[in-house]
């Protein structure tokens, strides 16, 4: 889902959620990666190594739009 929002327009897509859902996503990612412990850049680049083996190979700035958007949704 991540690495999809960072095909849109990032401010945007957070904007449309309500508040409640931005929320309980940033609370989500920020267990994820306390469990995992990994930074935002370092879960980033697990979920691009992912894809890749799947035969889908993410462009720099996806992979970048995608950090930002962690990023901003976490920091709120």
């Amino acid at each position: 889902m991540l690495i999809k929002f960072s095909e849109f327009e990032y401010q945007k897509v957070l904007s449309s959620f309500y508040s409640e859902v931005q929320h309980k996503l940033a609370r989500q990612y920020d267990r994820m990666l306390s469990q995992a412990l990994k930074t935002v850049d370092e879960y980033v680049d697990d979920l691009c190594i992912r894809a890749s083996n799947l035969g889908n190979e993410i462009p720099q700035h996806r992979k970048d739009k995608a950090i930002n958007i962690l990023r901003t949704l976490i920091s709120g």
